[in-house]
């Protein structure tokens, strides 16, 4: 008796329909751990803060609050998050509507610095880079945490609905 080539051992519906699902929960599961953790965008929003706020200290402490807000701190950050999740959103894949709409706040956010530069420097209101950071990190708390709902609905329809199984999306 050989068994090679014998073909998948067919199913019971009821098998079936208990294996479609486990990967509609493993989906949900996988979907549900897209938005970052509760303590990210504030942690991130801190790190932006003391790059806008490094301007207000001292001409020299500029380039330590650049370099450990966003570029130690930032980043460091997403690894850790993303390690907490298991997941990290590739850019790649998001819909045009949440692409559009992080660089729509990034242009914001350089905006918010621009003007927080003139307003310091130019017109020599000292203080005034704090304010910014402080707008910039409750920004990034409120627009961040939109931004993982709609990453998060754009993923929801593509699980299965009562018990059929789920179609690529072809993005």
């Amino acid at each position: 008796m050989e068994t090679e080539g014998a073909g998948p051992v067919p199913l019971s519906a009821e098998q079936a329909r208990a294996a479609l699902a486990q990967v509609a929960s493993a989906e949900t599961q996988v979907i549900t751990r897209l938005a970052y953790p509760s303590w990210y965008y504030p942690s991130l929003g801190a790190c932006v803060f003391v790059a806008f706020a490094s301007a207000s200290i001292d001409y020299a402490a500029i380039p330590y609050g650049m370099i450990g807000g966003l570029g130690i701190g930032a980043p460091l950050l997403t690894i850790v998050a993303s390690h907490a999740t298991g997941v990290h959103p590739d850019q790649a894949l998001l819909s045009k509507r949440v692409n559009l709409n992080s660089a729509a706040f990034l242009l914001g956010l350089i905006l918010l610095a621009a003007a927080g530069l003139t307003v310091e420097w130019i017109l020599d209101l000292r203080g005034a880079m704090v304010g910014c950071g402080l707008l910039a990190w409750a920004a990034i708390i409120l627009v961040g945490r939109r931004l993982d709902a709609a990453i998060v609905a754009d993923a929801l329809p593509h699980l299965p609905q009562s018990g059929q199984p789920s179609q690529p999306s072809g993005r």
